[in-house]
């Protein structure tokens, strides 16, 4: 693979990543904004924004890992989907470590992370396709 198509399948892949993951942070946020409010904590309207933007960038730092660590699975042979999803879960669990150390400190955090990078690996060769 040469060097020019790596960098475009890096860039078009982490902008899909980028993408998911900004709406897995929104959503989270929303959901966090319903339950019990501390009056000095940040207003409820915020909340999508301060969890799905530094999401957005960790996952788009995490496609371009994931496409990065990929082509070394791809030098042989044709990759199955299953190698493809686990390859997106360890890159998955570790931004979800990052996540869990940092952001909410819940094993949930891990799982849902590592099931995205799941999911998202396993979508790669239709990404590819549709891009």
């Amino acid at each position: 693979m040469a060097y020019g198509s790596l960098l475009g399948r890096m860039l078009k892949l982490g902008l899909y990543w980028c993408f998911v993951w900004c709406m897995a942070g929104a959503l989270t946020g929303f959901l966090l904004s319903r339950g019990p409010r501390d009056p000095r904590a940040i207003p409820h309207e915020f909340m999508p924004f301060v969890v799905g933007i530094p999401s957005a960038v960790l996952g788009g730092l995490a496609g371009v890992v994931f496409t990065f660590m990929a082509p070394a699975l791809e030098s042989r042979r044709r990759v199955p989907v299953r190698t493809l999803a686990a390859l997106g879960a360890a890159v998955g669990a570790g931004l979800g470590v990052f996540f869990m150390r940092v952001v909410f400190h819940s094993f949930l955090t891990l799982l849902v992370c590592a099931l995205l990078g799941t999911a998202l690996g396993a979508a790669t060769p239709w990404l590819d396709r549709i891009s």
